[in-house]
């Protein structure tokens, strides 16, 4: 018998029961890399515009907030700068701004495009667990490398979450069934960033590295520009360990 068809009150609490999924799916990063991947020979990475959706959990039920996606976005894309600054690894900015994109909507369609393209071939590689990973983007990305003068490109998109004031009790609750569930691991927080990073060679479209942050993983607030920096730091480390700015 499944574990969940053992606990019929669960079954009957939906939001209850996608956040324990989340949590059960794992917890912890998932690194890939293709045969010819070679840390050292990264020395700097264009940031893509990030792809987050913004959730907000409730005492009931989890609601989606795009109008707040933006916001979550600038702040990831402020804490990546940030972290990289740290490192011999150049970021580069593309400079897509609104604005850009909205005078270009052919660039705006490459973009997205772009980003559909990459986060299929994250779904590729996170569904095949296979080492090493053999996929390759759409080789019109070498225009976006070219706006951020650099050869690889860094990829980000996932799912971040809040929580209002009443979450509190959900918080007790959860946390209560998840260390039943998970063998005394219990859920932390309602707040929460789940990441996906792809870098790919801008020159051969190759897919060199894959990381991602399990849901449930990290109870990091998307909003405070500290704790995403911690976040991605965490995320990034296979990468920047040892190579920090002297």
């Amino acid at each position: 018998m499944r574990l969940l068809d053992r606990l019929p009150r669960l079954r009957a609490c939906p939001a209850l029961l996608i956040l324990l999924v989340l949590v059960a799916s794992g917890c912890t990063t998932t690194i890939r890399t293709s045969a010819s991947f070679d840390r050292e020979a990264i020395r700097d990475l264009g940031l893509m515009p990030p792809e987050v959706q913004y959730f907000v959990r409730t005492a009931t039920l989890t609601e989606a907030r795009p109008e707040r996606n933006q916001e979550v976005e600038a702040v990831l894309l402020q804490a990546l700068e940030n972290v990289l600054a740290q490192t011999e690894i150049r970021p580069g900015a593309l400079g897509l701004t609104d604005s850009l994109l909205a005078a270009q909507p052919e660039l705006a369609l490459e973009l997205t495009r772009a980003r559909e393209n990459a986060g299929s071939r994250a779904d590729s590689i996170r569904a095949a667990r296979r080492v090493p990973i053999t996929q390759r983007v759409d080789p019109e990305v070498g225009r976006f490398a070219d706006l951020a003068d650099t050869d690889h490109l860094l990829f980000v998109r996932g799912t971040a979450y809040g929580s209002t004031g009443g979450a509190t009790a959900r918080d007790a609750a959860v946390a209560v069934a998840s260390a039943i569930l998970l063998g005394g691991f219990a859920v932390r927080s309602q707040k929460g960033l789940v990441l996906e990073l792809l870098v790919v060679d801008a020159n051969t479209a190759e897919v060199l590295w894959y990381n991602r942050t399990a849901p449930g993983a990290v109870g990091s607030d998307p909003l405070r520009l500290d704790a995403v920096e911690r976040h991605l730091t965490t995320l990034l480390q296979p990468l920047i360990r040892g190579r920090g700015r002297e």
